[in-house]
């Protein structure tokens, strides 16, 4: 049991991505099978990776109103979407709005004007534009070359489109509030055991009895297994909420081009559906494996006439190269027939999508899981070998730099607790065990105090120095919690604005805890080395055997344990 206990525990992370993407969440694990061929290549016959698009720009003017303290904007553009936490090809700027002037036209004196230049290549892209910390607008589709205005009035909680374009954004602006709007009408589920204890306490039954029937928000408790999965399959065969997002949509229909409405259909149709097959596959595929032929059949093939379904949805090239719900549900699916089929993801892709859009989703399959998965190294071979266009092959290169060790350690500036300037040079000299963390990450508190610490304390007479080093945007609250998070007897640092970005993105540093370990040059020896065991003597086992052969150059003498 406690063998089990830590396997499940190192398999845990926080993560910490894009800007608008909360802190916190426990990262997925692809599914346990083989996904790469190992009887032969597989995909397409050669091919000439395509040339660069040429770069094309959007110009965004805005009036903001703002009651509270106003704080910078930032503005995130993701011309290749391929993962929500991913930072290949996005960029930021920070826009610092000013107040209006009587002869430009801006007479509120509440008014403050901004206005920034969004580059894009030849294919539409995705832009967020977020108040501190606040998103103000989410992952909106842009045309390259478009022009837009936008009135943003927190105030009145009013947001306004105008512009050659205004109907575009207008008609995401409106699918996304009836997706909002669906969610908030719909009853708040729980799936647990209607025995658990919180359904035993005499205040809690009182509670229910209370609020039962009443007009309002609705707490819906379904038992795991069968009743939370047929509620689940009920909801996507009888799809009233995508049918009001689809009525929504048409409304701006003679307003958009075709090429536009395809776009903001697949997104739509889409991102409904893999909302439900993603959460059959996470949390109910393995509950269907376990039932009898005659009921596992009976579930396989209602969710495979849902899959056809979707399947019969004929979207444009365009779009299946830009939409982030298109590749979401793709990839989905061919992970689902690869399970299903018992086959690996490339001979699945290749079944399923052929030249640039099956590149996108080789691309996207790695960049969402290369992280959980085993020999990196050859997954990442397999994969180059048949991924030919950019940027999805450019992608892939970027994680090879990312996960697979060799390369000395990039430039950075981090500052530590007494107020100093470290840098790179700081990391060489002796063998250096970095462990990266934010401060209100409980698996990284759990991972540093119940096992990263106790072995550093078993194992540091090898000469090695540990240093925790914080991703923390406020460096108040990572002083504070040095005591849960990390330990003061170590060297802690906190990595700042433009090192932590360039750190962030090159290393792929989302997901946490996460560890590195350096030899006395700086040279990267092992991206993460929580996967040496699955419990604490084969942590310790694994570690000592990297450190003998990568550090000491020498056999691991095996009585040391």
């Amino acid at each position: 049991m406690k063998k089990n206990l830590f396997t499940c525990f190192l398999a845990l992370l926080c993560l910490a991505g894009s800007p608008s993407s909360a802190q916190g969440r426990v990262a997925d694990s692809p599914p346990g099978f083989s996904l790469v061929d190992t009887t032969g290549s597989v995909g397409q016959e050669g091919g000439i990776p395509s040339a660069r698009v040429g770069e094309g720009s959007v110009l965004i003017y805005g009036e903001l109103v703002n009651p509270d303290s106003l704080a910078p904007l930032l503005l995130v553009t993701t011309p290749y979407y391929l993962d929500p936490n991913s930072s290949y090809l996005r960029s930021e700027q920070e826009i610092v709005p000013q107040p209006g002037e009587f002869f430009d036209g801006v007479l509120n004196p509440k008014v403050q004007k901004f206005s920034a230049v969004l580059e894009l290549g030849a294919r539409p892209g995705y832009f967020s534009l977020l108040l501190g910390d606040r998103p103000l607008l989410e992952d909106f589709l842009v045309y390259p070359d478009d022009s837009l205005k936008l009135s943003l009035d927190l105030l009145r909680m009013e947001v306004l489109f105008a512009g050659r374009n205004a109907a575009f954004y207008e008609a995401q602006y409106a699918v996304k509030r009836e997706q909002r709007r669906s969610y908030f009408d719909a009853p708040r589920q729980l799936i647990t055991s209607r025995n658990a204890k919180l359904f035993k306490r005499p205040e809690s039954l009182a509670k229910m009895a209370e609020f039962e029937g009443q007009f309002g928000a609705e707490l819906l408790v379904l038992e795991p297994g069968k009743e939370s999965l047929d509620y689940l399959l009920a909801g996507l065969e009888n799809p009233v909420g995508l049918e009001r997002q689809i009525a929504v949509l048409d409304r701006f229909a003679d307003q958009l081009s075709l090429e536009e409405y395809d776009l903001l259909r697949a997104e739509t149709v889409c991102g409904f559906y893999y909302s439900g097959l993603s959460s059959y596959r996470k949390f109910h595929h393995p509950y269907v494996e376990s039932l009898p032929e005659a009921e596992k059949n009976a579930y396989r093939n209602r969710v495979g006439k849902l899959i056809s379904e979707v399947k019969g949805q004929d979207f444009g090239l365009e779009t299946r190269l830009v939409s982030a719900a298109f590749m979401n549900l793709g990839l989905e699916l061919v992970i689902l027939d690869a399970i299903w089929e018992g086959k690996s993801f490339l001979a699945a892709v290749d079944e399923a999508y052929s030249g640039e859009v099956a590149d996108r989703i080789r691309a996207a399959y790695l960049s969402n899981y290369l992280s959980a998965l085993p020999d990196q190294e050859n997954y990442i071979n397999k994969f180059l070998a048949v991924t030919k266009t950019y940027p999805w092959r450019e992608r892939i290169l970027s994680l090879e730099r990312s996960h697979i060790p060799g390369d000395t350690i990039i430039p950075v500036s981090m500052v530590g607790l007494d107020g100093k300037t470290y840098d790179r040079e700081d990391l060489t000299g002796k063998p250096t065990l970095l462990y990266f963390y934010f401060s209100t990450c409980s698996h990284s508190a759990d991972y540093f105090k119940k096992h990263l610490f106790p072995l550093y304390q078993q194992t540091a007479d090898l000469g090695y120095q540990l240093i925790a080093v914080s991703v923390d945007q406020d460096p108040e609250l990572w002083k504070s919690r040095i005591d849960r998070y990390s330990d003061p007897s170590i060297l802690n640092l906190n990595l700042r604005e433009e090192d932590k970005e360039r750190w962030r993105s090159y290393y792929e540093l989302y997901a946490y805890p996460k560890t590195m370990l350096l030899d006395e040059a700086g040279r990267i020896v092992d991206f993460d080395i929580r996967n040496l065991g699955t419990d604490s003597g084969s942590f310790r086992a694994g570690f000592l055997k990297l450190y003998h052969k990568e550090i000491l150059h020498t056999p691991f003498p095996a009585n040391n344990l």
